[in-house]
C-alpha cells in the first residue's frame, strides 16, 4: 500500500513541475517541487529505517529502500531535466549564466541543508517508540505484588519488590518497551518467577508511560542517575545488578559507568550510537558523525568497569547486529561472560524465559 501512495505523490510533483514548466509560470516554482520531494526521499528512508525494528522481512534493508525510492528519484530526475532545459534556453549571455549557476548552487546547498536538518531532527523517530498502555498500568495497579514507583514527581515505573531479597535488578528497556506491558508480560510468561531472591526496578524513559520530559541523551541519563540514587537511598544494603536491552544497553553502560554495581548484563548491545547508525544509514563518516545526537558510547564506558558482566546476543539479530555486539565485547576491561542464543530474534531475547534462568543463574 505505501508503495502506490509512493508511485502517486511522485506522478503528482512531477506533474507539477511539467505544468509550471509548459505554462512558463514563475522560473522559481521550478524549485519547489524537487525540494518537496527531496523532504520525502528523506522521510521515507526514515520511515522505513523505523519500520525495521517493529518489522521481519525477507529482503535486505537496502533493496527496500532501494524499491521505495526508485519513482521518486525518477521524478527528481525529470524535474531536473525540466529546470536545466528552462535555464539553458535562456543563458544566451555570460552574465546571465552566472546568475543560473547561483541559482542552481542555492538549489543544491537548500537540499543539502534541508537533508542534514532533516537527519538531525528525525533521529527519536528512528530510535525511539514512546507508548503507554492504561490497561495494563491499571491491571498492575490491582496487583498486590508490584508497587508504583515516582522518583523526583518525573520519572515513573514498576517496582516488584520481594521479601528478603538481597540484590536488586535495575532494567533499562528496550526502545519499544513501556514498565507496565513489560511487568505484565514478564508476570504472566513466568520469567518473574525465576526471580526467588531478586527485587525488579524499571522505569520509563521520558515521554514513555507516565514518565515526564522529552527524549535526549543528557534527559536519559539524568533519568538513570536519578533512578540509581534511588536505589542507593531506598535499598541500601542490596547488590544492585543492572541489565540492559537493545537501546537500553547504552543507558545500562553508562549507569554502570557512574554506579559500579556488583554486576551487569547486557542483551544485544551495540558498542556505540554512531556504529548503531551506520549499520542502517551509512552515512555518519567524517564531519557528519557529528549530527548523532545519541553518542551513547557504551564502548567508551565498559572500559572502566571491574564488576562482573554478561553479554547475550544472537546471530539471527537483524536489529541490533551481532558484530556490534562483538566489538563491545572487546571494549571490556574484563572480558564478559558471553552467551549465545542464536535460535532467538531480536525481540524474542528479552522475552525468554530460559534467557532470564542464564541470567539469573550467573548472577548468584
Amino acid at each position: 500500500m505505501q508503495i502506490i501512495w509512493i508511485l502517486m505523490i511522485a506522478a503528482i510533483i512531477t506533474i507539477c513541475e511539467y505544468l509550471i514548466y509548459h505554462y512558463h509560470l514563475p522560473r522559481g516554482l521550478l524549485f519547489i517541487f524537487p525540494i518537496i520531494n527531496i523532504c520525502i526521499e528523506i522521510y521515507v528512508i526514515f520511515y522505513i529505517l523505523r519500520m525495521q525494528a517493529l518489522l521481519t522481512s525477507m529482503f535486505p534493508l537496502w533493496i527496500r529502500i532501494g524499491v521505495y525510492l526508485l519513482p521518486l528519484l525518477l521524478s527528481l530526475l525529470v524535474m531536473t531535466g525540466l529546470l536545466v532545459r528552462r535555464y539553458v534556453r535562456m543563458a544566451h549571455t555570460k552574465p546571465l549564466r552566472h546568475i543560473i549557476y547561483r541559482l542552481f548552487a542555492f538549489f543544491l546547498i537548500s537540499m543539502l541543508l534541508i537533508f542534514l536538518v532533516t537527519v538531525y531532527l528525525a533521529q527519536e523517530y528512528v530510535i525511539f517508540y514512546p507508548n503507554a498502555n492504561s490497561q495494563d498500568r491499571d491491571a498492575l495497579m490491582n496487583t498486590p505484588d508490584f508497587e508504583r514507583i515516582s522518583i523526583n514527581s518525573r520519572y515513573r515505573g514498576w517496582l516488584r519488590n520481594v521479601d528478603n531479597a538481597d540484590s536488586i535488578i535495575l532494567y533499562f528497556g528496550g526502545n519499544a518497551q513501556n514498565t507496565s506491558t513489560l511487568f505484565k508480560d514478564y508476570m504472566e510468561s513466568g520469567i518473574f518467577s525465576t526471580m526467588t531472591s531478586t527485587s525488579f526496578l524499571s522505569i520509563d524513559y521520558p515521554s514513555y508511560g507516565d514518565s515526564e520530559g522529552s527524549l535526549s541523551e543528557d534527559e536519559l541519563f539524568k533519568m538513570a542517575e536519578a533512578t540509581i540514587q534511588y536505589i542507593q537511598h531506598s535499598f541500601p544494603h542490596k547488590k544492585l545488578y543492572i541489565v540492559g536491552y537493545s537501546i537500553g544497553t547504552g543507558i545500562a553502560s553508562y549507569a554502570a559507568y557512574v554506579t559500579h554495581p556488583d554486576a551487569l548484563v547486557l542483551l544485544s548491545p551495540y558498542n556505540n550510537g554512531k556504529d548503531l547508525f551506520n549499520s542502517y544509514f551509512p552515512v555518519f563518516y567524517g564531519p557528519l558523525q557529528y549530527l548523532i545526537r545519541y553518542p551513547l558510547t557504551s564502548d567508551v564506558y565498559v572500559k572502566t568497569l571491574d564488576c562482573k558482566s554478561m553479554v547475550i546476543l544472537s546471530d539471527k539479530d537483524t536489529i541490533v547486529k551481532p558484530m556490534l555486539s562483538k566489538k563491545l565485547i572487546q571494549s571490556f576491561l574484563k572480558p564478559p561472560l558471553v552467551v549465545h542464543f542464536d535460535t532467538l530474534e531480536h525481540g524474542d531475547i528479552a522475552m525468554s524465559q530460559d534467557v532470564w534462568k542464564t541470567i539469573m543463574n550467573f548472577l548468584r
